[in-house]
């Protein structure tokens, strides 16, 4: 299932990365076309310097927001998608159950060193420090 899982993601980020390109590419081509269009008119004496730069400010300037929320329903997806799987293994009831019925031991000394976890023969946590109490 994470297999399914990442080949999906994976599918989904080409996806974005495209539409991303396309969508900053015609951006860009707008930028220059207005760049082109303003200085048209301030050379031909049609508008003043504020006519050229307020335009041309307000119009490469609006395209950050619109994007960013364009892009919403992608990363919103896999926001809540995180969430979810990490409510899920909140609710998950442990697999060893505290022990209540006994006395606290109470011990000293102890040191830990180059300790490592495995499960089905692939290591997920390797850890070098040394820790004495």
């Amino acid at each position: 299932m994470t297999k399914g899982l990442s080949e999906r993601q994976g599918v989904l980020s080409r996806l974005t990365g495209t539409n991303m390109a396309i969508a900053n590419m015609l951006i860009l081509i707008s930028d220059i076309v207005m760049l082109f269009v303003c200085t048209w008119f301030y050379q031909n004496g049609q508008v003043g310097f504020d006519g050229f730069l307020i335009p041309l400010i307000a119009l490469m300037s609006s395209f950050g927001p619109v994007t960013a929320l364009a892009a919403l329903g992608t990363t919103l997806q896999s926001t809540v998608a995180s969430g979810a799987r990490v409510l899920a293994i909140v609710d998950e009831e442990p697999e060893t159950k505290d022990i209540t019925d006994k006395a606290p031991i109470d011990f000293e000394d102890a040191e830990v060193k180059d300790v490592s976890f495995s499960y089905a023969g692939e290591i997920m946590l390797v850890c070098h420090m040394s820790f004495q109490q």
